[in-house]
């Protein structure tokens, strides 16, 4: 055979198996890489609550529930864009989803008590911030159920509940103690404790110096 003849078979050999590789590596790194993927767009929508921009937030999380239904995070980043403009009803639909997808999403009971407490509905707002925290117990990015469950508390009157909810607040995060000092301190003062209602407003005092 001859030299040129033997090269063009290995050639044509060559080209039969690895054609059908570059083939399927090509749909293989276009499926991975450039097919647009549930959790890009409900990371972009993180994204864009982070810094505000709640519009584009509700859509990159609805894009990303159309290429996945069942993402519970994608219905909780939409909640939480919903809230923040003031659209209650229609974040309770999107925290419904998310914990009927993944019953333990903290966030999303604490979100959906938000959306309670907005439209106040402080009984149902108390179930669910205390479900999230009974999730999470003893969590700082469970701060901000605490303070809310202490404010639901503290509308139906409970103010002995929402005090221990504001101390609970100030023993986990420094950060928060301000609020809590003053917070704490009107539900002493509803319960006729102004000695400690005052000691309260002096601790704020002290922080804001």
């Amino acid at each position: 055979m001859q030299p040129k003849t033997r090269f063009m078979i290995h050639l044509a050999i060559s080209a039969a198996i690895l054609l059908p590789l570059f083939f399927f590596s090509g749909i293989i790194f276009s499926q991975i890489f450039l097919t647009p993927h549930a959790q890009v767009y409900a990371s972009k929508a993180v994204a864009f609550c982070d810094y505000g921009q709640y519009e584009a937030a509700i859509d990159n999380a609805t894009k990303a529930i159309k290429l996945n239904p069942r993402y519970a995070k994608a219905y909780y980043c939409r909640g939480r864009a919903l809230i923040a403009l003031h659209r209650y009803e229609e974040a309770l639909s999107n925290c419904n989803k998310a914990v009927e997808i993944d019953s333990e999403h903290a966030f999303a009971y604490a979100m959906r008590g938000d959306a309670w407490l907005a439209l106040g509905k402080h009984n149902e707002a108390i179930v669910d911030y205390s479900h999230a925290i009974a999730l999470r117990p003893g969590d700082q990015d469970m701060l901000a159920a605490y303070n809310g469950r202490a404010k639901a508390y503290k509308a139906l009157g409970k103010n002995t509940e929402a005090i221990a909810d504001w101390t609970r607040i100030i023993e986990l995060d420094p950060k928060y103690m301000g609020e809590a000092f003053s917070n704490r301190a009107a539900a002493y003062e509803a319960l006729g404790r102004h000695t400690e209602a005052q000691t309260d407003l002096e601790k704020k005092k002290t922080l804001l110096q």
